[in-house]
């Protein structure tokens, strides 16, 4: 891999420089968002756990309970998604700050030493940034599973809704 012609363009267009930290930076901004929305719903996940266990020690209707069973299961289910899609988008983070690190590092010893020595970090770079966008794939991918299992929640719900007031939503 030979990055000299990279080396002209930086030094003829300021603004590539900023690109290759740019990048980097808003992969760092989105798996952060998606980190702390999944942490929300992770948390919101572990509440209706909760209601729906305490739910079935106080023992309601007896045709609610195994509903609200079918539910905890289903929850419990969903919270796993949660938690995998959290460590993913966690994993993204790391990458993305790693990678935008090394694109530093890089274009700052470019002007001390030679483009050979520059190579394997610029392919680290990538690697890293390739795993960031990886971990958000596997994250989405996550949160669409919980999002299916959000439907199938609800359905019970709604069938609970029509003989009673005990749902839980």
């Amino acid at each position: 891999m030979h990055i000299d012609a990279a080396i002209s363009s930086v030094s003829q267009n300021p603004f590539a420089m900023i690109t290759i930290i740019a990048a980097p930076a808003i992969l760092t901004n989105a798996s952060s968002i998606l980190g702390l929305s999944t942490g929300n719903r992770l948390m919101k996940c572990l509440e209706t756990i909760s209601l729906l266990e305490r739910k079935i020690i106080e023992k309601h209707n007896v045709q609610n309970i195994k509903v609200f069973e079918q539910q905890l299961v289903l929850s419990h289910k969903q919270s796993r998604h949660f938690l995998r899609a959290l460590r993913s988008s966690y994993v993204s983070l790391g990458a993305f700050a790693f990678s935008c690190f090394l694109a530093l590092l890089g274009s700052a010893l470019l002007l001390v030493v030679t483009v050979d020595i520059i190579e394997p970090l610029a392919a680290i770079s990538l690697l890293v940034g390739g795993l960031g966008v990886l971990g958000l794939v596997w994250s989405s991918f996550e949160l669409f599973l919980a999002s299916q299992i959000t439907v199938r929640i609800m359905k019970k719900n709604y069938s609970l809704t029509q003989f009673s007031s005990d749902a839980i939503i």
